[in-house]
């Protein structure tokens, strides 16, 4: 028998079903994080949804420099950067 682990799947499913669907304390430990991302400013350009500043600037700046969450709304990030501010996916974002 291998070492590997293994969980059990009606355990699992127990588990996540005990488990908040909502935890508000997970979302202020996230606002003041430093962020990055992985893809480039046209990408950033197509997905954001600007709040403050040039969209081409504000882009360019969070790309090169990355950006911090200043609020959790949802499915996205509200990210400030010194060029202006903007909403993203979550998934657009790495810490």
């Amino acid at each position: 028998m291998s070492d590997s682990f293994y969980i059990n799947p009606d355990n699992f499913k127990k588990w996540m079903n005990s488990q908040d669907e909502f935890n508000p304390s997970m979302e202020c430990k996230l606002v003041g994080l430093q962020v990055e991302t992985r893809f480039g400013a046209k990408r950033i350009m197509k997905k954001m949804t600007i709040e403050s500043g040039q969209a081409c600037k504000v882009a360019k700046d969070f790309v090169a420099n990355g950006g911090v969450i200043s609020e959790v709304i949802g499915d996205e990030y509200l990210i400030k950067v010194e060029s202006g501010s903007f909403l993203i996916s979550k998934n657009m974002v790495i810490f």
